[in-house]
């Protein structure tokens, strides 16, 4: 079955050679290698069951999240080049920096059960929140098509180059994110892995396929049409805070 794609989805020559050179400047030198994820240093404990101390229940699972965000560090830190490892250890300088900030109680004394508890449970979601961002930093597991967003003359508009370009677009999209969460302040990276979180479900409820309306060439088109608008959207809200060096 052809598919007429939309006059929105027909890149002109010249969009397509300023978008494949973003692409190919900011391409990842092979695929990495996918890790299992880290098990926790211990099961997480139910801080309400019998038997159980509840502040050591919590400080058990904020040293398990603090050992898992350990573990994505190094993931990390072993597939960049020297100049984003250190920019990740100053990311994760500012991180620690407004953690202890965060996490400690202030105006309490050092006996204080509750506060004890609060700090605890605190560090655990701040550190299961920084693993979630650094996991989402991981390089493509794929590359791109070879071919790009150029489709044979006989193949234009059918099922094969629309796939094609939508996993085009798709590796660019995710370059793209990792490139800008990395030179954006702490903060704001997590602000921008929020939405970008946002935005994944978003794709996938409205170009899901349901059987009747929507098919295979619909879903491709779907996908690429809302990967094209990801990237404008980069550049539009997210780019400028990047020049303006844009504090948290």
């Amino acid at each position: 079955m052809r598919l007429r794609q939309p006059p929105d989805l027909q890149p002109s020559p010249r969009s397509c050679r300023r978008l494949g050179a973003v692409l190919l400047c900011l391409a990842t030198a092979g695929a990495a290698a996918q890790e299992k994820a880290a098990q926790p240093a211990s099961a997480f404990c139910d801080p309400a069951a019998q038997g159980q101390a509840p502040l050591k229940c919590l400080d058990e699972r904020a040293d398990a999240a603090d050992a898992a965000l350990e573990h994505s560090l190094k993931k990390l830190h072993d597939l960049m080049p020297a100049e984003r490892s250190e920019q990740l250890r100053v990311r994760q300088r500012d991180w620690a920096r407004r953690r202890d900030t965060e996490c400690t109680p202030a105006n309490r004394p050092a006996s204080d059960t509750n506060a004890l508890a609060q700090a605890a449970l605190c560090r655990s979601r701040m550190a299961m929140r920084r693993t979630e961002l650094l996991d989402s930093l991981q390089p493509p597991a794929r590359q791109p098509p070879q071919n790009g967003l150029d489709c044979a003359d006989a193949q234009k508009n059918t099922l094969a180059c629309l796939q094609q370009r939508q996993a085009t677009i798709e590796y660019g999209v995710q370059v793209l994110y990792i490139s800008m969460a990395m030179d954006l302040p702490e903060l704001q990276a997590e602000r921008f892995h929020a939405e970008q979180k946002r935005w994944l479900e978003q794709r996938e409820q409205s170009c899901r396929l349901n059987g009747y309306v929507h098919e295979k060439e619909d879903q491709v088109a779907c996908r690429l049409r809302m990967g094209l608008e990801r990237i404008k959207a980069y550049r539009q809200d997210w780019q400028p805070l990047i020049k303006a060096g844009a504090k948290p």
